[in-house]
């Protein structure tokens, strides 16, 4: 019984020390990855400050184009707000004049050949007499179209009398 006794207690003295030795061991283990994680993440750092530093002397050029951008774009912006508000005063323009009955340009033939007792627009004739006149002998006078902005404007000068 005694020697049962001193097996048991040396089996778990024993026990006890490979219990121990495997918690060293661990937390050995543990510290160990820990420290290479660290040392893992300050490279890691150390190549993001040099990159970064890199960087930087160009940030000002960054900076610069970025506000041309913008710039360009409010620009581009207010260009559009303006082509809006003109194509919309424009619109106005032409019900103000088409409720007067003085517009040519979008009004339908048979209304302007009712109010003008003319078979054909009195602008019409004047610029078949006119190129007939002048322009009889230009080549190519139909060829290219006018720009559409002076196309409007031309329009709307005639929808005025001018």
């Amino acid at each position: 019984k005694e020697q049962a006794e001193q097996d048991f207690e040396y089996a778990d003295e024993e026990t006890s020390n490979m219990l121990q030795a495997a918690i060293e061991k661990n937390s050995f283990l543990s510290l160990e990855a820990f420290t290479t994680l660290l040392e893992g993440q300050m490279i890691f750092f150390e190549r993001c400050s040099e990159y970064l530093k890199e960087l930087k002397p160009h940030l000002a050029t960054y900076r610069e184009a970025v506000e041309q951008r913008r710039k360009d774009f409010e620009e581009k912006q207010a260009l559009r707000e303006m082509k809006r508000l003109k194509e919309k005063q424009r619109r106005e323009q032409l019900k103000k004049l088409t409720a007067t009955g003085k517009t040519i340009f979008g009004v339908n033939l048979e209304d302007i050949h009712t109010r003008d007792k003319r078979l054909i627009p009195q602008v019409i004739e004047q610029a078949i007499n006119y190129i007939r006149t002048h322009l009889l002998e230009v080549e190519g006078l139909f060829r290219i179209s006018p720009s559409k902005t002076l196309l409007e404007d031309l329009k709307e000068q005639i929808d005025k009398g001018k």
